[in-house]
């Protein structure tokens, strides 16, 4: 080979081995990946077309007929659950579930929430196992269960564990009417408790329970039945309350009957006894571990 042709060689050599250079540096040093979504792959639950119906029906809009269902909440599960994310409100699938975080806010609303894609009745069993150590000092809420998911109050169903709990003036004034919600409800839905409130019933009904059952991981389990509504953690009831959820409820400008489903969220809102935004200092967040829902003699109260 003459001078002037190994010189050719080399020096394509000499390029070639300068742009691989340059692609690997270039892949080193490449934009890192995007965050996973708010959602966490599970997709949002959607929204009505603009409209009164959707000031006052804000849940799933395709729920199928009862049926039994389970996860383990360790991946996006679209067949039988959806997202309601607001503010900057994530969730985030793990080998060990599905954790839903809200930031540090000073205003405005943050809530991390899914909503199951299959109807609740009588005759059925909702049963979640939960990790909510995270919780405590909380302003704002945290509650799972089955609700009808409407603004619309007299056909608001719920049965919930549920805390809510302030730091602000309004936590102290809840702490006032403490006796008047002896009275009329049972207990103060203020701390952790659980609540029912039934179609066209204007008064839920609450029962305080201790806040030692939000510690560490517990099953909580929701039944309906034809005469009572009852709740049990860890196998053990801690409260049955005689009254009926109803299957499905109209509510004004939504054309279909809107079902109970299975609901969990964490949000910085106070419920007094609508929602009302608090600021906290530092974020919040729980976990869901398990799940099971289906007749009443084939689900567990606990796992």
């Amino acid at each position: 080979m003459s001078a002037i042709g190994l010189r050719r060689v080399l020096s394509t050599v000499v390029a070639s081995v300068s742009l691989a250079l340059l692609a690997g540096t270039g892949s080193s040093i490449a934009a890192p990946p995007p965050p996973p979504p708010a959602d966490g792959g599970l997709k949002p639950c959607g929204m009505n077309t603009p409209g009164l119906q959707n000031q006052i029906y804000f849940g799933s809009k395709v729920v199928e007929a009862p049926r039994p269902y389970s996860t383990d909440f360790t991946r996006p599960d679209n067949r039988n659950f959806c997202s309601y994310n607001v503010g900057r409100g994530n969730l985030r699938f793990q080998p060990n579930g599905l954790t839903l975080h809200i930031p540090s806010n000073k205003q405005g609303v943050n809530n991390a929430e899914i909503l199951s894609r299959v109807a609740f009745t009588k005759g059925r069993r909702s049963t979640v196992r939960v990790n909510a150590d995270r919780i405590r000092g909380l302003n704002g809420t945290v509650g799972w269960g089955v609700a009808s998911r409407t603004l619309e109050y007299p056909q608001l169903q719920v049965a919930w564990f549920f805390y809510n709990d302030t730091n602000s003036n309004l936590g102290a004034l809840t702490n006032q009417l403490k006796p008047l919600a002896e009275h009329i409800a049972g207990g103060l839905p203020k701390g952790f408790f659980v609540m029912v409130k039934t179609e066209n019933n204007l008064i839920p009904r609450v029962a305080p329970l201790p806040m030692s059952l939000l510690d560490a991981t517990h099953d909580y389990a929701v039944t309906a039945t034809d005469a009572t509504t009852s709740f049990a953690i860890d196998g053990k009831t801690v409260a049955d309350f005689p009254m009926t959820l109803s299957n499905t409820v109209h509510v004004i400008g939504y054309d279909k009957p809107v079902p109970l489903v299975f609901q969990t969220w964490v949000d910085s809102n106070y419920w007094f006894p609508y929602p009302i935004a608090q600021s906290n200092p530092i974020g919040h967040a729980y976990r869901l571990e398990q799940f099971s829902e289906g007749l009443i003699g084939s689900t567990p109260t606990k796992f």
